[in-house]
C-alpha cells in the first residue's frame, strides 16, 4: 500500500498540471475504495462460509441426538410388550385361581348337604363372580340363592331329607353343566390368548427387525454424510485458496493497471512540456526570421517562404501526430476502464453464484459438487480472461518510437535555423 507522503513527493517531482493532479487524486480515490470493497466482500465470504461450517455441526449432533432418541424409544416400546406379556400371564393365573376356588366351594356344599351337619356354621361369600357365568338369568338367579341362602338349606335338610337330595342332585347337575360351559369358555379364551401372543411373537419379531434394519440404514446414511461433508469441506479450502490467489492476480493487475496508467500520464505531461518548448522556440526563430527577413528581404525571399511553408507542415504533421497519439492513448484507457469493469462484474457474478450456492446447500447437498464444478468452470474462464487482459506493450515501443522520431526532427530544424543565422 502507497503511502500520502510517497504519493505527494512524487507529484511534486512531475510536471504537471493542476487538472492532471486532480485527475490522479480521483483516480487513486476511486482504486483504493475498490480495494477496500473487495477486502469487504472477502471478509464477508469468509464470514458466510464459518457461518455455514457452524450450521453443518449443529445438524450433525441433532441428527445424532434424533437417533438416539429413536432407538430409546423403541427400546421402551420393547419393555412395554414384555409387561405387557407378563401382564396377560398373571390374568391368566389368575382366572385359573377363580375357577378353581368356584369349583372346591361347590364341592365343599355338595360334601355338606350329603352328610348331616353339626352345630357349626360355616360362611360363605355371597354369589359368583358374574363374569365365571355364562348362563340364563333364571338358572344365575337359583344359584345365587341356592349360595346366599346356605342357613336356610340346611334347616330344609332336617325337615325333609329326600327333597334335599333330589334338589341337591338337580342343583349339582345345574352347576357341572355350568362348570362345563365355563372349561369351554376358558379354554376357547385360553385358545384366543395364544393366537394373540403368536401374533404379538410375529409382530414384535417383524418390529425388531425392522427396528435394526433402520439402525442400520441410518448408520450407513450418518457415515455416507460424514464422508459427504468431508469431501465438501476439502474442495471448499480448494475452492477458497483458489479465489484468495485469483484476488491476489486481479489486485496485482489492478496495480499494474494503476502504474501503466501513472506511466501514460507522464509521458502526456512530457509531450506537453516539449510542445511547449517547442512552440517557444519556434516563436523565436519566427522572431528571428522576421529580422532575417528585413536584412535579407532581396536574397532569401523565396527560401524564408519555402522554409516557412515547411515547417508550417511539419508542424501540422507533428499536431497531427500528437492528436493521433492522444486518441491512441484515450483508446488505450478506453480499453483499460472496459477490462476492469469487465472484471469487476464477473467477481459480482462470482459472488451471486457462490451465495445461490450457499443457500442450495441447506436445502439440497446432492446437487452441491455439480455447482462447485460450475464455479470451477468460471473461475477458469476468470483465469484465462486475466491472462489474455495483459497490457500491450507494442503499443508502448511505437508511442515511444514516434516521441524519438519527433525530438530527431526538432533536432534538425534548430540546425537548419541556426545555419540560416550564420548565412
Amino acid at each position: 500500500m502507497i503511502t500520502n507522503n510517497e504519493i505527494k513527493s512524487e507529484i511534486d517531482k512531475l510536471p504537471l498540471s493542476q487538472e492532471l493532479l486532480q485527475y490522479y487524486k480521483d483516480k487513486l480515490e476511486s482504486f483504493e475504495k475498490d480495494y477496500e470493497q473487495a477486502i469487504k466482500l472477502m471478509d464477508g465470504c469468509r464470514v458466510s462460509h464459518e457461518e455455514y461450517f457452524n450450521l453443518t455441526r449443529e445438524l450433525q449432533k441433532k441428527t445424532k441426538e434424533v437417533t438416539n432418541l429413536q432407538k430409546l424409544l423403541s427400546d421402551a416400546q420393547l419393555a412395554i410388550f414384555d409387561e405387557r406379556k407378563q401382564l396377560l400371564k398373571v390374568l391368566a393365573e389368575n382366572d385359573e385361581l377363580k375357577i378353581q376356588e368356584v369349583k372346591d366351594r361347590r364341592k365343599i356344599r355338595y360334601l355338606l348337604g350329603l352328610v348331616d351337619t353339626t352345630d357349626e356354621i360355616t360362611y360363605f361369600k355371597k354369589g359368583f363372580y358374574k363374569k365365571f357365568l355364562k348362563n340364563n338369568k333364571d338358572e344365575n338367579h337359583d344359584m345365587l340363592n341356592y349360595i346366599g341362602n346356605g342357613n336356610s338349606e340346611k334347616d330344609n335338610i332336617k325337615t325333609n331329607k329326600v327333597a334335599e337330595v333330589v334338589f341337591d342332585n338337580e342343583t349339582i347337575y345345574i352347576v357341572n353343566d355350568e362348570i362345563e360351559g365355563l372349561r369351554l369358555t376358558i379354554s376357547s379364551l385360553k385358545a384366543q390368548l395364544e393366537e394373540q401372543k403368536k401374533e404379538n411373537k410375529k409382530h414384535i419379531e417383524g418390529f425388531k427387525k425392522d427396528r435394526q434394519f433402520r439402525i442400520n440404514e441410518n448408520e450407513s446414511q450418518q457415515q455416507y454424510y460424514f464422508e459427504q461433508i468431508i469431501s465438501l469441506t476439502e474442495k471448499i479450502n480448494k475452492l477458497r485458496s483458489i479465489c484468495r490467489e485469483n484476488t491476489k492476480e486481479l489486485i496485482q493487475t489492478k496495480s499494474n493497471a494503476k502504474i501503466l496508467d501513472r506511466k501514460s500520464k507522464c509521458q502526456l505531461a512530457q509531450y506537453a512540456e516539449d510542445m511547449k518548448i517547442l512552440k517557444g522556440c519556434f516563436s523565436e526563430q519566427k522572431d528571428k526570421c522576421d529580422d532575417l527577413k528585413k536584412n535579407l528581404e532581396i536574397k532569401f525571399s523565396k527560401k524564408n517562404d519555402d522554409m516557412i511553408n515547411n515547417l508550417r507542415k511539419q508542424l501540422g504533421k507533428y499536431e497531427e501526430e500528437l492528436r493521433l497519439e492522444k486518441s491512441k492513448n484515450q483508446n488505450i484507457d478506453e480499453k483499460y476502464k472496459k477490462q476492469i469493469e469487465s472484471l469487476n462484474n464477473k467477481i459480482k457474478k462470482i459472488n451471486s453464484n457462490y451465495k445461490a450456492l450457499k443457500k442450495r446447500r441447506d436445502y439440497e447437498i446432492e446437487g452441491f459438487t455439480n455447482d462447485i464444478l460450475r464455479l470451477r468452470k468460471q473461475l477458469k474462464t476468470l483465469e484465462n480472461h486475466l491472462v489474455n487482459s495483459e497490457t500491450p506493450m507494442d503499443k508502448e515501443i511505437e508511442l515511444l518510437n514516434i516521441a524519438r522520431n519527433t525530438g530527431k526532427r526538432a533536432e534538425k530544424m534548430t540546425e537548419e535555423i541556426n545555419r540560416y543565422k550564420v548565412k
